[in-house]
């Protein structure tokens, strides 16, 4: 039985990325990363993760439609997902939320 945590992190930005990585490997986790929300919903599919972080702004597929993605197929529902997102207003948290979301963080605050 695997201990480590596995975690995806959903970025267009190689920088964000790597610093969440860098952070979460710091918990022995096991990270895997996606440029977009279609690499991260094919990670999804053909891996079990125990948390996936992902940003909303993204090329491709968005953050809340890869979100949607996940709690709408048995396979991936019970996923946790946090959005990490420059996006701060009460409606893009809302819509976050709306999407499946456990928790939605403003990356100035991260």
């Amino acid at each position: 039985m695997e201990l480590q945590p596995r975690i995806l992190i959903v970025d267009d930005s190689a920088v964000i990325r790597k610093a969440l990585a860098k952070q979460m490997e710091s918990y022995a986790a096991r990270i895997i990363q996606a440029e977009d929300g279609e690499q991260g919903w094919k990670a999804a599919q053909d891996n079990n993760f125990d948390l996936i972080i992902t940003d909303v702004e993204m090329p491709n597929l968005d953050g809340f439609g890869l979100c949607q993605r996940l709690k709408n197929n048995a396979d991936t529902r019970g996923i946790p997902v946090i959005i990490l997102s420059s996006l701060e207003t009460e409606k893009d948290v809302e819509q976050g939320f709306n999407a499946g979301a456990s928790a939605y963080v403003a990356k100035s605050e991260a």
